[in-house]
Parts: structure tokens; sequence; C-alpha cells
């Protein structure tokens, strides 16, 4: 099969170039059903890649100027303690906030150890303080799958700390993780997607 950008010529003619898909094509079935096939489909998606890469390209070559000075660009920077990345991913804001979540949970954890706290306290404390760090902003967010783990991961640890029936065991192969959703309905929590669609319901639904 020709690359799409290749030329083919006949000996009395070249084919023409369908004009979703940039392909050159036979014009006997041009109009008649080449625009319907998984090719031609094929070819308008890497099309719009193409115009959008291009798009991307050349707004970085603009410049923006304030009292005849030109502006800094920067590929990241923080507004209203959100951070706002210059690909547009929540990723920046998702690792500062795992950052601030540590260092809370690693305060309020010790207080509770120190107390002997029951394993459904813990959990009440952890959504109480921990998350509102750790979801900060999350009404501006576009949560992906790939953004989802590290959230997830550090709620799961969290409650590996917080129970006592449900613990790490270490053998001589190494660590035996307990099953996570009984070490989740042991300390009283749920999964990490629940606290975030119940967050979007009271920003969207309130």
């Amino acid at each position: 099969m020709r690359h799409p950008r290749d030329l083919a010529h006949t000996p009395k003619e070249q084919f023409p170039r369908c004009v979703l898909c940039g392909m050159q094509t036979n014009p006997e079935v041009l109009g008649g059903g080449h625009e319907e096939t998984q090719l031609c489909k094929i070819g308008q998606e890497r099309r719009a890649q193409y115009a959008a890469m291009a798009a991307a390209t050349n707004a970085l070559e603009v410049h923006f100027t304030a009292y005849r000075e030109e502006l800094e660009r920067v590929e990241k920077f923080k507004y209203l303690g959100h951070l706002l990345a210059q690909d547009d991913p929540d990723v920046q804001a998702i690792r500062a906030n795992l950052r601030k979540a540590h260092k809370c949970w690693a305060r309020v954890s010790r207080v509770l150890r120190a107390n002997n706290a029951e394993p459904c306290v813990c959990g009440l404390f952890c959504k109480a303080t921990v998350q509102v760090v750790l979801l900060f902003r999350l009404q501006i967010w576009n949560v992906l799958m790939v953004m989802l783990a590290p959230l997830e991961g550090f709620h799961i640890r969290a409650a590996y700390r917080m129970a006592c029936n449900n613990k790490l065991l270490r053998n001589a192969g190494g660590w035996e993780y307990p099953v996570s959703e009984d070490v989740l309905k042991e300390v009283g929590l749920h999964k990490m997607e629940h606290y975030i669609q119940v967050h979007y319901n009271l920003y969207y639904y309130q």
C-alpha cells in the first residue's frame, strides 16, 4: 500500500486527491463510497492531528508585549493556588496536591497513632483533612485514568497505615498485600473515584 502523500501516476493522468483524507484515489471511487471507508477515516484523523500540531507550533511563535516590553514565556505558573501548565494537563496540579497531602497526613497520622485511634476514626480524619488538600480545585480538573492512578495509590497506602486487621505482611519472598476493598472497608473509606464523583456533584448540582 502506498503512502498517502506518494504521487501515483497512470500512463495518461495523475489520480486526484480526496478532499477529506488527502490520499490520491481512483476518480471512479471518489464520491462513490471512498469517503465511508476505514482508510479514508484514518486519513481524516491523521490530517486533523497534523493540523493541531501545526497550530500548536505556530502558537508558540506568537509573542506578547506589555508597555512595549516582551513578556516572558513560562511553561507553568501558579494562579490562585492552582498550577497551570503550557500543555494544559492537570498533572502538575495533582503532583503539587500529592506533596501537600503527604505532609498533611504525616502530621495528622502522628497524632492519631499517639492516641491509638481506631481505624474508622482515622478514616474520618483522613476524609476531613487530607482529602480537602488532595482534591483541592478538583472541579476544574480533567481527571484521566492515568491521573487517577497516583491519587488512588496515595489513598490506598494511607488506608494500609490506618488498618489493624488488614495490614501489610512481610515474608521471605517480600511483601504480601491485603485486598484493597477489605482495607478500605475496615477504615470506613471508599475508592478515590467515589470521592471525586461526590466533589463533582456538590460543585455542579448544588
